[in-house]
């Protein structure tokens, strides 16, 4: 039987999505897992697979289109119906995707208009989002780091592997989760909290004209070199723009490292339905005390920004508490 096909839903921010190019053409049969065309989303750009058997009938969108999610793109059937009824209601349906687009006023002489991007509007729209919904408070301190400098180079040197200071926090970051579950949930607008049973970790990627966060699933129950492998692994294809819808679902805690660009201490905003978020200054070295005698050391600082009708403001320390003591004696990380 004949049907519309409308634009799925890729990720659980998309609103809308651009038709890159189709792999079929009208006529072609198709199977459960075929490639029906190139849909790029606010994170990526993936390969949109059919669901079912059928002949593709009639596109309803050319190559380029923006299109809405639950918009008609195709119709699918047997290929021996009458579809004028389907594309006249594909069509009806269609006209409510259109947008309009404000430009900034006044304009200058010499400025320069950029439409936002899909990436950009999600940005945009989550986080005014998180803003102007989520309580958030913020806790800061300082984790000392010589330790765990020494550890990430002792396993890299015994081990042959090689994990970065952000592996450390992420896999940190997930234990003191597991042994503070208050901490792993999230609110709902029902009036409820959900307490996760699984630990899974957002981290955020910087991309061109954004940023992405991929999940590492089960985190807590992951070696270090499982943690920091899968890291490496999310971050290069989030960079490629080729991750897949799953990548970017599910995270229930994310953490955010600008360290890499010099920054000593920021305030991330949370990414809802996610009650928290971790965010990791550089390493830097600074005159420290140790046992009466001044020293130069290596600190970090952390900062953790949390939902209060979520995270109490001591729930929110006893977490940060175990994330810098876990940093602060890293042979628990290995685990």
């Amino acid at each position: 039987m004949a049907h519309i096909v409308d634009m799925p839903r890729l990720s659980d921010t998309l609103q809308e999505g651009v038709l890159r190019a189709w792999r079929k053409s009208e006529g072609d049969l198709v199977g459960p897992g075929e490639v029906l065309a190139e849909l790029e989303t606010d994170k990526a750009t993936l390969d949109w697979e059919a669901e079912r058997q059928g002949t593709l009938l009639r596109k309803l969108v050319g190559e380029g289109a923006l299109v809405a999610v639950g918009a008609p793109i195709a119709i699918v059937g047997d290929g021996r119906e009458d579809i004028t009824a389907l594309v006249a209601e594909a069509l009806s349906r269609a006209g409510a995707q259109l947008a309009s687009r404000r430009q900034p006023s006044p304009l200058s002489p010499g400025d320069t208009v950029k439409p936002l991007s899909l990436m950009r509007k999600t940005i945009a729209r989550r986080l005014v989002e998180s803003k102007t919904s989520i309580p958030h408070f913020y806790l800061t301190t300082d984790a000392d780091v010589d330790a765990a400098l020494d550890f990430r180079d002792n396993v890299a040197r015994d081990h042959g592997l090689r994990v970065s200071m952000n592996d450390l926090v992420l896999k940190a970051a997930a234990l003191a989760l597991r042994r503070l579950p208050e901490a792993n949930a999230s609110f709902l607008e029902s009036a409820a909290i959900v307490q996760h049973a699984r630990v899974h970790i957002a981290m955020a990627v910087a991309v061109e004209g954004g940023v992405v966060t991929p999940v590492i699933r089960d985190a807590d129950q992951k070696t270090l070199g499982q943690v920091a492998a899968e890291a490496h692994e999310l971050a290069a294809r989030a960079r490629d723009r080729r991750l897949r819808p799953d990548d970017l679902t599910g995270g229930t805690f994310s953490v955010s490292n600008l360290g890499a660009y010099g920054i000593d201490h920021f305030a991330a905003i949370i990414d809802p339905p996610q009650s928290a978020i971790l965010a990791a200054g550089r390493v830097r070295k600074e005159p420290v005390v140790r046992q009466g005698e001044l020293a130069i050391g290596h600190r970090m600082s952390l900062t953790l920004s949390c939902d209060h009708r979520v995270v109490d403001g001591a729930a929110g320390a006893r977490l940060l508490q175990a994330i810098v003591a876990l940093l602060e004696r890293p042979a628990a990380l290995a685990s």
